[in-house]
């Protein structure tokens, strides 16, 4: 016995909506028109990648034993897409944690793990490219000399020593 209400339907023609919103489709059979077409379909944003925001001191330079290794990645405004977070360094790839923000499904919230000083690189896709500043290189240092030492060398900043000993950083 076969079930007549599930039907095999050969597409004949298709077409990709040119804007988000509300779209109609009609849908045609050999017959006549389907009841209750044409239909209405919400179209959303597609994936926008510049739109992704990353900040946080987990892709900031720092000392291993104080290090925050957490960020943001705000995806509000970005369309439907799939979040990816890779990190690398010196000992491979690194397990990352994300959790959803509790009021605002479209902020995630990643943390890593650092065991050793190094450069680590933190690589953030938005369905399957590279956001704003990704790949995002980190430097983790061993004590406040070697970061100051690296800081004045290869980014050309003056630090003073001891504005670092001062916590300037809100709790994310």
């Amino acid at each position: 016995m076969t079930d007549k209400s599930t039907r095999r339907v050969k597409v004949l023609s298709a077409r990709t909506p040119p804007n988000s919103g509300v779209s109609k489709t009609r849908h045609l059979w050999k017959v006549g028109t389907n009841a209750g077409s044409p239909f209405k379909i919400p179209i959303g944003e597609p994936p926008d990648p510049r739109k992704v925001h990353v900040y946080g001191p987990g892709i900031e330079d720092g000392i291993l034993h104080s290090y925050q290794s957490r960020f943001l990645v705000e995806t509000s405004g970005a369309g439907a897409g799939q979040l990816a977070v890779r990190i690398k360094g010196p000992r491979g790839a690194f397990k990352v944690d994300m959790e959803r923000e509790e009021h605002n499904d479209r902020t995630i919230l990643c943390q890593y793990d650092p065991q050793e000083p190094g450069a680590y690189v933190i690589t953030v896709k938005w369905s399957g490219h590279n956001v704003r500043g990704s790949p995002f290189s980190v430097h983790i240092f061993e004590s406040k000399e070697e970061l100051i030492s690296f800081i004045k060398k290869e980014k050309g900043l003056n630090i003073n020593p001891r504005a670092m000993e001062t916590p300037w950083r809100e709790e994310i």
